[in-house]
């Protein structure tokens, strides 16, 4: 059994823009509707999946797993994960996957990783969520066909990460009755949401 495929969710500016200074450069709200849980449950691996574990993981853990069964997957880089207000740290009921240069990690690795979750009957879908080099990996990776939820925030931004550079024009746009692409705002912010698939 494999993957079906990486979703990869991102927020980009007119400009390509995704952050500056490790955060996000416009203010839209967003409600965290899902509750909050302090309880964690350690999980004995294999042998051969505590190793990959070991070796791509800076920082990994199960949340709530009330019921058990297939959770969901985030792909993210260290940066990213150091972005998110530790009161929403670790994402929850899902499997939050770090990949870090200071370890001997790589997306490659963390694929593996969650492919063998997906194996074992504890991963469902896997969500790469940034930042810019894991967005790129997950881009250029052939193993299993992408898909895009992006967030185009309709102006330029100061920025210093960039997503990677895609002609969206090129990209096969898909309808979802779940996703709303009408433009929205939010101050003075104008933004509309997108499927793509690659």
């Amino acid at each position: 059994m494999t993957l079906k495929r990486l979703n990869v969710i991102a927020a980009v500016a007119s400009n390509g823009g995704i952050g500056k200074a490790n955060k996000l450069p416009w203010k839209i709200s967003i409600l965290f509707a899902e509750p909050s849980c302090n309880k964690k449950r350690i999980w004995t691996f294999s042998p051969e999946l505590q190793r990959l574990l070991k070796k791509v993981c800076h920082l990994w853990y199960v949340i709530n797993l009330v019921p058990l069964g297939r959770r969901n997957a985030v792909i993210l880089g260290r940066n990213t994960w150091a972005s998110i207000p530790p009161k929403f740290r670790p994402l929850p009921n899902r499997i939050n996957v770090i990949v870090s240069t200071q370890l001997e990690s790589s997306f490659d690795d963390s694929i593996r990783l969650v492919e063998s979750l997906h194996d074992d009957g504890l991963v469902d879908e896997v969500f790469v969520i940034g930042g810019s080099r894991i967005y790129e990996a997950a881009l250029e990776q052939k193993a299993y066909p992408v898909r895009i939820y992006c967030t185009h925030i309709m102006r330029d931004f100061d920025c210093d990460v960039f997503f990677p550079s895609l002609d969206w024009q090129q990209l096969r746009s898909v309808k979802l009755d779940t996703v709303d692409s009408c433009v929205k705002h939010c101050g003075d912010i104008e933004f509309r949401f997108a499927v793509y698939d690659l």
